[in-house]
């Protein structure tokens, strides 16, 4: 093997890489379940993603739309609600944000890794009411698989 087919090879096998490593799984993908079993607040979430691995002009373009989502579900009774799934960005602070307008309620989502707990995801939701009358509130919650 000569010198030029070395090089070829180290940039194929570099750029093999370098393309698997932007598609690495995160570690907020997944079914969580609230570690307080006894909780008023959201009891479960899951977190889906999906690599945007095109890129056109040095932006990810496919496929479009965001490649973050929550699904929360909020301690009811007898079932717990669901919310739905929600579309969700990253923002420079590494939160995943998601917004949730409930009819009677604004819901501001943040959820990333928690850096308190070991293996935990956080959640934390800021609930901003229509009715002045009504006092917001903000949630923290953590989670595990």
């Amino acid at each position: 093997m000569n010198y030029l087919s070395i090089i070829r090879s180290s940039i194929l096998v570099g750029a093999a890489v370098l393309f698997m490593s932007l598609c690495a799984q995160p570690f907020e993908l997944g079914f969580w379940n609230n570690i307080n079993q006894n909780t008023n607040s959201i009891t479960k979430a899951e977190v889906d993603w999906f690599c945007q691995d095109v890129v056109l002009n040095g932006v990810p373009c496919c496929p479009t739309g965001p490649n973050w989502h929550i699904r929360l579900w909020g301690a009811c009774s007898p079932v717990d609600c669901d919310w739905g799934r929600l579309p969700a960005q990253t923002l420079a602070s590494g939160y995943k944000f998601a917004y949730k307008d409930s009819g009677f309620a604004r819901r501001y989502i943040y959820f990333k890794k928690s850096g308190y707990l070991t293996n935990a995801l956080y959640v934390r939701i800021h609930t901003d009411f229509y009715d002045p009358a009504r006092a917001d509130y903000v949630s923290h919650d953590w989670f595990r698989m």
